[in-house]
């Protein structure tokens, strides 16, 4: 998904996004100095999992404005999408309900959802859709590749688009 514009509540949705994204250092601190106790627990999986609802709701709220996207996804994209979204964030509910039987297992949860997540993301990037404008449904930026004597930087475009100069995805 490359998002051209942004609007109010995109901003907004992204700043909420952000707020338990920068707790997660305090939460992860905080397990690894108290694994035992559930309700250090209980705060690490309540941060996650709010993480995980903020990434489903960015990506509804962006794919049902296509004045906001670059290209209008397809169906196929837009599930491919919420899957990624959705799925990660199911399981970590699930790691949020063994919690209080099996921390442990909480924990082992947390610590293969990475590569899980990465594995998933490289399955659906590959195969016959490759280098196609569909597979890269997880790119939030337009890329440009950076010429002569440039960096590849971040840089704002005409009228709220968003670039980012190099870097991109397997496209660029």
């Amino acid at each position: 998904m490359l998002v051209r514009r942004t609007d109010r509540g995109l901003v907004w949705l992204n700043i909420v996004y952000l707020l338990p994204l920068c707790l997660l250092p305090f939460g992860a601190g905080r397990l690894g100095r108290y694994d035992h106790e559930l309700a250090v627990l209980r705060i690490y999986d309540l941060i996650v999992f709010a993480v995980a609802v903020m990434r489903v709701a960015i990506w509804l709220y962006a794919t049902s404005r296509p004045h906001l996207l670059r290209h209008r996804p397809d169906h196929r994209q837009i599930r491919a999408g919420l899957a990624v979204t959705v799925i990660p964030g199911l399981i970590f509910l699930f790691a949020v309900l063994v919690a209080p039987a099996a921390p442990r297992a909480s924990l082992v949860i947390y610590g293969i959802m990475p590569v899980l997540y990465f594995n998933g993301i490289t399955v659906l990037r590959g195969g016959k859709w490759r280098n196609k404008e569909y597979a890269d449904f997880s790119q939030l930026v337009h890329t440009r590749e950076a010429g002569p004597g440039q960096c590849g930087r971040t840089e704002p475009a005409s009228s709220g688009e968003l670039v980012s100069a190099g870097g991109g995805g397997p496209g660029s």
